[in-house]
């Protein structure tokens, strides 16, 4: 499987542009976390924000950003009622930034953070002259022997999963 970074940097290496999706803040009942992300070009969609009429309009205004070849981060704000078409009652704030060859060494390091677990902090002026922090966790990526081998523990909102060192000899 993939990440998100990785993706990113294919379509660098293919010359296909490319919107990355992501949701930058999160409020109430909502179908994904902060940092549930996506990627949007004008033929595919790689992974979810949560589906329904938030990603529909979130994949809308990112191929139209395509179309107009922005150069700049946009984000814009759902509330997920009636209007939208979405029950869940919460609010979803969604950044897109469009990607370009001069974000190369950000997505490699981005790349590298998904791979050994930490955390990554996307950072860009808006179009509005906002600044947009967004930080970003992965856990490290282990070998999920069983179960019985992998103890879970949540530290704050971060689902961490260790090996217990004594299964491995």
């Amino acid at each position: 499987m993939q990440t998100p970074g990785a993706h990113l940097l294919a379509l660098l290496d293919s010359d296909t542009p490319a919107i990355w999706v992501c949701v930058s803040d999160a409020k109430g009942s909502v179908p994904r976390e902060r940092g549930a992300m996506m990627i949007v070009t004008a033929q595919q969609t790689l992974g979810t924000i949560g589906g329904g009429h938030l990603e529909l309009k979130s994949i809308e205004v990112a191929r139209e950003m395509l179309l107009l070849n922005a150069e700049t981060a946009t984000r814009r704000h759902f509330p997920l009622g009636p209007a939208l078409g979405q029950c869940c009652g919460g609010a979803v704030e969604v950044a897109l930034i469009p990607v370009h060859e001069s974000d190369r060494a950000m997505l490699l390091q981005l790349q590298m953070i998904e791979q050994q677990g930490g955390r990554f902090v996307v950072e860009r002026v808006l179009d509005t002259g906002a600044q947009l922090v967004l930080p970003l966790y992965f856990a490290h990526r282990i070998i999920r022997l069983d179960d019985a081998h992998v103890k879970r523990r949540v530290l704050g909102k971060h689902r961490i999963a260790t090996i217990n060192p004594s299964h491995l000899t």
